[in-house]
């Protein structure tokens, strides 16, 4: 056997001029090829076989991924080789070493103008390893935001990153939400191809894993100019989080809602929905830096301008529970926010009066509780009558 792969490593094949030399010796320019070479099967399972799955040096299955990507470049080649090609890249992806991962991913994307790869790479979105099912996730995000490639092409891939919403390994579909995310960011996309990223990060902000909902409400967040026509089912997906089992998909429901309360021409009603949500949080939230993240988001929501007296007071009346909050870091964040809105939005006087006595209480009480600490420490550390 180790005779028959020592021939394949320096395998020689002449058809008519056109030849291809496959020498070891080149590393790491592993292969010299003729750009005029006419390749046939047994030349790209010479490489397949040979380098890919025989070889433990690393530099040599690096070159080979290195020269798959060269000969899939050819012209001529069948489908069929095509799809072998891009297997082998894939198998790449899980490769012991990063850099020949690196690298196999970088020639998968470099590939991707092709309509008969990226049918291959969609494929491979159902592959039975959940490392190759993410890493096609990624290749094919990257390939998406490709300024020359067809609109149609664009719009398969997203149905394909769609349907990955639905993988069974959490962490291929939190990466799904993470590069339809992106190419929302970096693509011009057309309304029905958005409409479908959309629909996709609604469905996963619903997720069993609360990481892959955390990045579904962020990418919502984010994303907030894409979806003026369904505003009202965004709003609401994130009123829910704020009752999220899970602490940390609520303070990021919290941080949706600061964000998209800033939204220009938000109907007034939402705005009173996300006010008196915020202040809920804030009373009754059984987690204190879910409660503290509700207190900086009613702060920015009270600059929003146009504000009623009715939001105002609600936003006050909550900031002034908070001060008593059972959480030091609760309560200090609560004075911090009381002390700026009493000087940089317009109050009435009653209100500032209530603000200045409720902060003069807390003022008082934080002092008797420090004098008494003191006088505490002050007599344990008095030498015995």
């Amino acid at each position: 056997m180790k005779l028959f792969i020592g021939a394949l490593i320096i395998l020689t094949i002449y058809l008519g001029y056109n030849h291809i030399k496959y020498n070891t010796s080149k590393r790491p320019d592993l292969s010299i090829l003729d750009g005029n070479a006419i390749l046939d099967k047994s030349t790209i399972d010479a490489i397949l076989n040979t380098l890919l799955q025989a070889t433990k040096d690393k530099d040599i299955r690096q070159a080979a991924i290195e020269d798959l990507g060269k000969l899939s470049r050819k012209p001529g080649l069948d489908k069929a080789t095509i799809e072998t090609i891009v297997n082998a890249l894939l198998q790449a992806t899980k490769d012991e070493s990063w850099t020949v991962r690196q690298v196999a991913i970088k020639t998968l994307q470099e590939l991707g103008k092709s309509t008969d790869i990226v049918e291959i790479l969609s494929l491979a979105t159902k592959d039975e390893s959940w490392e190759i099912r993410k890493a096609t996730i990624g290749i094919l995000g990257e390939i998406c935001q490709n300024v020359d490639l067809d609109k149609d092409v664009i719009k398969n891939i997203i149905n394909t990153l769609s349907q990955a919403i639905k993988d069974k390994d959490w962490s291929v579909r939190q990466v799904v939400i993470f590069v339809l995310g992106k190419i929302c960011q970096n693509v011009d996309l057309y309304k029905e191809d958005i409409d479908t990223i959309v629909k996709t990060f609604l469905q996963a902000a619903k997720d069993e894993n609360s990481s892959v909902r955390q990045v579904a409400l962020r990418q919502l967040s984010k994303n907030a100019s894409l979806y003026k026509d369904i505003i009202d089912i965004v709003v609401n997906t994130f009123l829910q989080a704020t009752k999220d089992k899970d602490w940390s998909v609520r303070r990021v429901a919290i941080y949706a809602l600061e964000e998209v309360s800033q939204k220009p021409g938000l109907d007034k009603a939402f705005i009173d929905i996300i006010i008196n949500t915020l202040s809920q949080v804030v009373t009754k939230d059984k987690d204190w830096s879910v409660r503290q993240a509700a207190i900086y988001a009613l702060e920015e929501v009270s600059q929003k301008p146009g504000l009623d007296k009715a939001s105002i007071e609600t936003i006050v009346n909550a900031l002034l529970q908070a001060i008593e909050d059972e959480s030091s870091f609760v309560c200090q964040s609560a004075k911090d926010v009381l002390e700026e809105l009493s000087k940089s939005i317009t109050l009435d006087k009653g209100t500032i009066d209530t603000i200045v006595s409720a902060l003069s209480k807390v003022a008082t009480k934080d002092k008797t509780s420090k004098d008494q600490k003191a006088m505490s420490a002050k007599k344990e550390l008095s030498p015995a009558n």
